[in-house]
């Protein structure tokens, strides 16, 4: 039982973080929304991405570059370094 009992815990605790971890991003993207940084869902675009760079949010940026292009993390943190950097 006790073999049961520790697996069941790790994934619980992980499922946990990973849930308090989506609701912060949202609660994030919900404030930056009020503030007008950023755009409301289904009207991103690059310059909403440069906006957020702008303000400092690296990790919004990214995560809109993603729904703009439609392309995995890897690709949207390479794009948005590169545009960060220029």
């Amino acid at each position: 039982m006790h073999a049961l009992l520790i697996p069941a815990i790790i994934v619980g605790s992980t499922l946990t973080l990973a849930l308090i971890a989506v609701l912060c991003a949202e609660r994030k993207v919900a404030a930056l929304r009020a503030e007008g940084v950023y755009p409301a869902k289904g009207t991103e675009t690059d310059a909403d991405v440069s906006r957020l760079l702008a303000h400092g949010e690296k990790i919004m940026a990214i995560r809109c570059y993603r729904t703009v292009h439609k392309v995995g993390l890897k690709e949207a943190k390479a794009a948005v370094e590169s545009l960060a950097a220029n």
